[in-house]
């Protein structure tokens, strides 16, 4: 009996060392990087921007961070991109497949991300934009927006003007697409996209692109609103199902019931080509670039404080914000700036 045993254990002992020999177990290592030095308001002095890489006209007008120390950023007029994976002490350029230029970046985290383009393509890299897959392809595509790994949504243009403007959901990281809307179709969106979630989003859209909508069925069904004033809406952003900040031609409104009355800001603060950013961890939080100026509200948009960086490009024009103690700023003549203590800059 002791013999069986005997032989039972060298039998498990084997499998277990050919196991272990066939798959080891890997360790994850942290990756040792050196952080730009910052000024004396706490934000990265990055000097090592590669001006002549991307060849355009000096705009970096589209910007996607992971976190500190992952970040890409393009603009308009290119289908490459440029990465830093050091906070910008280093850059590298990417060339996702595209035709069309790149014009909106959705990055989940430091492998995860997706690009659209002018030309209507969707494109996916897992591993950091280093090799990329196509998933869709059409016309424009104005915004994607990924609530996890799996389940996101990105708008596009309509096709003609007899066909649907785009409102496409994924539940599969993007390996496919449905569009969801069969009601709007106007044209072009732009930057004036914003959904809270998969069900709640806010569009502008032509014509004279002062026309709002809202859904709360992921754009299966729209409510039409309209602005006493009928100004152009160049920007907007939902902070919550029921809330969204407006950046309007002559004004500003928020909104926290859905859209049955507009509140006027005091102030005018942005301006046609302005951006916006919130942070998932802090839903109320919410960035705006304007000219030279940075400001965050902490209630919604209700109220405004300026942010003092110490950089000045000639414009601002994106804002990333991966988490609550980092958010990036791009802009004119390549200036591009990050801090890491956001979150003790104000009194969250």
């Amino acid at each position: 009996m002791k013999s069986i045993f005997l032989i039972i254990l060298i039998l498990i002992i084997a499998i277990s060392c050919q196991d272990n020999s066939t798959n080891p177990i890997e360790k994850e290592t942290e990756i040792e990087w050196t952080a730009p030095p910052t000024n004396e308001f706490g934000f990265a002095i990055i000097t090592s921007f590669p001006d002549s890489l991307l060849q355009t006209y000096g705009d970096l007008r589209v910007l996607g961070a992971a976190d500190e120390r992952v970040a890409w950023v393009s603009d308009w007029t290119t289908n490459k991109l440029l990465k830093t994976e050091d906070g910008g002490t280093s850059w590298i350029l990417q060339s996702p497949p595209l035709n069309g230029s790149v014009y909106s970046i959705e990055v989940y985290d430091s492998l995860l991300l997706w690009v659209g383009s002018t030309g209507g393509e969707i494109v996916f890299s897992n591993d950091g934009g280093y090799t990329w897959v196509e998933q869709y392809k059409s016309d424009f595509i104005n915004d994607i927006k990924f609530f996890d790994k799996n389940n996101g949504i990105a708008i596009g243009d309509a096709p003609n003007e007899n066909s649907p403007m785009e409102v496409l959901h994924t539940s599969d990281g993007g390996a496919t697409w449905v569009n969801k809307n069969t009601v709007l179709k106007y044209g072009t969106t732009h930057y004036a996209v914003s959904f809270s979630d998969q069900n709640n989003g806010w569009i502008r859209t032509e014509p004279n692109n002062n026309y709002l909508f809202y859904t709360s069925d992921g754009g299966a069904s729209w409510d039409t609103l309209y602005l006493s004033t009928s100004e152009y809406i160049n920007t907007l952003i939902t902070t919550k199902s029921g809330n969204a900040i407006l950046s309007c031609e002559k004004n500003n409104y928020s909104t926290d019931n859905y859209g049955g009355s507009f509140e006027q800001f005091s102030f005018q603060f942005m301006s046609s080509f302005g951006a916006f950013s919130n942070i998932s961890e802090l839903p109320n939080v919410v960035y705006t670039v304007y000219g030279k100026e940075i400001m965050v509200s902490l209630n919604d948009g209700k109220t405004w404080s300026n942010i003092t960086i110490g950089i000045s490009p000639n414009w601002w024009d994106d804002i990333s914000s991966p988490k609550k103690n980092v958010v990036w700023f791009s802009g004119t003549n390549n200036k591009i700036t990050y801090t890491i203590k956001a979150d003790s800059l104000f009194n969250f």
